[in-house]
C-alpha cells in the first residue's frame, strides 16, 4: 500500500497508512519474513534496522493431507494460486495463455476477487470467464488447493511485488516446478529452485511453459532428492530464532516481556 496505492482501495490505503505507522512505533521488535520486507520497512517507515528480525516462513503442511484422488480439473494444466489483482498480475500469464493458439494445456486460477480491499474486477473476470482454455476457480478449499496442486503439472506466480510468496513454497512443497517473476525478494530466496521469468515479457514466459512442458518430470526429480528446501525453510528454525530474539529482549531496556 505504500509501493503502490492503486493497487489496492482507497478505503484500505487511508486504514493502513493511519494503522500501520502507529503499530510499528508502539513495537518492542518487528519480525518479517525476507531481507527484501525487511528492507520495505526501512525505507518506508524509518524503524532501525536492528528493531528488526527476518523469520522465514516454514514449509506449509497442505502437503500431508494430499491423497491419491481423481483430479477436479481434467486434463494437463498449469496453476496459478492467489488472489486475483493488478499487483499479483495474472493478466500477465492470462494474456500469454490467449494469445497462445492451439495451446497444449490448460491454465487454473485458483484464488479470490477481493473488491472490498483491491477495487473493482468485474471486467477482468469477465475476461476470464468467457476464455475457453482457461478455469476459474473461486475460495477453493483447502481440500481443493490440494488437489489441485498435486494434479498440476507446474505452477506459475508472477506478482510485481510481494514480500515472501507463499505459493512458491506451497509449489515446491508438493515437488512442483515453478515460473516466476523475476523480482528481488525471490532471487534472494528461491534461487536454484525456480525458474525465473521477466515481467511484461509474454514471449518470454511462453518460452519457459514449454520448457517446463518437456521437463517438468525432471524438475520434479530434482526436488524429491533435494533436502535444501526443508533446511531452509522450517518453522523450527524461526521458532529458535524467536526464542532468541525474546531472551535477548528480556535483558536489555525492552522491560518484561
Amino acid at each position: 500500500f505504500k509501493e503502490n496505492p492503486k493497487w489496492f482501495s482507497e478505503k484500505f490505503v487511508r486504514w493502513y497508512n493511519f494503522m500501520i505507522p502507529r503499530i510499528l512505533r508502539k513495537s518492542k521488535h518487528i519480525f518479517t519474513v525476507s531481507e527484501f520486507s525487511k528492507s520495505e520497512i526501512e525505507k518506508h517507515f524509518r524503524i532501525d534496522s536492528e528493531k528488526i528480525t527476518v523469520l522465514l516462513n516454514g514449509m506449509p503442511r497442505l502437503a500431508e493431507s494430499s491423497q491419491n484422488t481423481l483430479p477436479i480439473v481434467e486434463g494437463n494444466y498449469a496453476l496459478s494460486v492467489g488472489t486475483l489483482t493488478a499487483r499479483k498480475n495474472q493478466q500477465q500469464i492470462i494474456n500469454c495463455f490467449l494469445a497462445w493458439e492451439n495451446c497444449p494445456i490448460k491454465l487454473v486460477l485458483a484464488g479470490t476477487f477481493e473488491d472490498a480491499i483491491f477495487g473493482e474486477n468485474s471486467s477482468f473476470k469477465k475476461q476470464i470467464e468467457s476464455a475457453s482454455q482457461i478455469v476459474l476457480l473461486e475460495n477453493p478449499s483447502d481440500k481443493e488447493l490440494v488437489n489441485l496442486y498435486q494434479h498440476a503439472l507446474f505452477t506459475i506466480y508472477m506478482p510485481k511485488y510481494e514480500g515472501f510468496g507463499l505459493p512458491i513454497l506451497e509449489s515446491l512443497t508438493f515437488k512442483k516446478p515453478v515460473i516466476v517473476s523475476d523480482i528481488p525478494v525471490f532471487r534472494e530466496l528461491f534461487s536454484g529452485l525456480v525458474l525465473f521469468s521477466t515481467l511484461n515479457n509474454n514471449g518470454n514466459l511462453r518460452g519457459l511453459v514449454e520448457e517446463l512442458l518437456e521437463t517438468h518430470t525432471s524438475w520434479t526429480e530434482k526436488f524429491s532428492k533435494s533436502g535444501a528446501l526443508v533446511a531452509k525453510f522450517s518453522y523450527e528454525k524461526a521458532a529458535n530464532k524467536l526464542d532468541e530474539v525474546i531472551h535477548q529482549m528480556k535483558n536489555t531496556d525492552y522491560g518484561k516481556i
